[in-house]
């Protein structure tokens, strides 16, 4: 559905920026230019991770210059990034896969060239490392860090990940001072390898990058739309249609979400570290005053386990009930 999308959608506005700045990335680098690789300021809004492996790609393909095959090789590499976070989470609970497998939002949005199926993939792996370290401070939990940073180098907005990972090492980690010096000092060390650009900028410079987006939310552009706090949760329903070419194939969402919402209380008690990413994205998304249609990936993959874990929950109920049922026999004379 994902290829489907990617081959058959027309390119949208954000797609144009995107590529042209990957497709400047790989000339320059081309060129060996490496000083306008790391000092240049084009969609300074967002840290250049992302389009720097963009621009890998179009090297490696060979496709600079050619604006139609960029598009599709930038495609391509979104889909897998999605596809990913969709296979993943199908080795948790194969049900939420098929969610988030079908999901317009994530069909639609990990077609296109856009910057949020890496950040997606990364945040989701540093939870799920996270999760896996417990209260340890081995591997997984270095690696969580690393993959927060790298989240926060792709796209900032989904740094909100950080809230749950890091409310997760206070609970369960002693001390926690300790281990949160010790996350917080990977991160920001993998932040700055990841993340270069910031070097050579002032730190004037990395604040407005880092508050565009708040004076963006507030800014004529957004508030003219006149969208309502509650919109995201009309996205994820899908009362208000995605634009989408081709046309959708499956329309499962509103079945999605209402199982969604049934689930939290199972996702508490099996996959806590999820149950505070879907609290934490949740309250930012319906918080910010921008409202658009791609944001909801920042919750798509504790939303989609929610629905997972309820189908689950209520396919074992219906199966142990339809077994009691089918053991009782009718009572004949001599027992009566």
């Amino acid at each position: 559905m994902r290829l489907r999308t990617g081959l058959l959608f027309p390119l949208s506005y954000d797609e144009y920026h995107y590529l042209f700045a990957a497709n400047n990335y790989a000339y320059w680098v081309y060129q060996g230019r490496i000083d306008r690789v790391l000092t240049a300021k084009q969609n300074y809004m967002h840290p250049p991770l992302v389009k720097y492996i963009f621009a890998a790609a179009i090297l490696l393909t060979n496709s600079k210059g050619d604006f139609e095959n960029n598009r599709l090789v930038v495609r391509i590499l979104s889909i897998l990034a999605g596809t990913a976070c969709v296979a993943i989470l199908a080795w948790m609970c194969p049900i939420a896969g098929l969610a988030l497998a079908v999901h317009n939002i994530g069909v639609k949005f990990s077609g296109l060239a856009y910057l949020d199926s890496f950040p997606m993939l990364f945040s989701f792996l540093a939870v799920l490392a996270c999760e896996k370290a417990g209260a340890r401070t081995n591997k997984w939990f270095y690696g969580s860090a690393v993959l927060l940073a790298a989240t926060a180098a792709s796209k900032l907005p989904f740094l909100i990940v950080g809230i749950p990972i890091l409310g997760f090492i206070w609970i369960s980690h002693r001390p926690r001072s300790r281990s949160l010096l010790k996350y917080g000092l990977t991160f920001f060390l993998a932040l700055a390898l990841l993340n270069p650009v910031w070097w050579f900028r002032t730190g004037t410079e990395v604040v407005a990058t880092v508050l565009f987006h708040y004076d963006y939310s507030r800014s004529e552009y957004v508030s003219r739309f006149g969208l309502p706090w509650y919109q995201p949760l009309k996205y994820l329903f899908m009362t208000d249609p995605l634009a989408m070419e081709p046309r959708q194939l499956i329309k499962l969402d509103p079945f999605i979400f209402m199982t969604s919402l049934l689930g939290l209380g199972l996702l508490w008690n099996q996959r806590r570290i999820y149950s505070y990413w879907y609290a934490a994205a949740l309250a930012f998304l319906l918080a910010w005053p921008t409202k658009w249609s791609h944001y909801p990936l920042i919750l798509l993959v504790p939303f989609c386990l929610s629905c997972g874990l309820t189908v689950e929950y209520l396919a074992r109920k219906s199966v142990l009930f339809l077994k009691s049922f089918g053991d009782r026999r009718p009572i004949g004379m001599k027992e009566l």
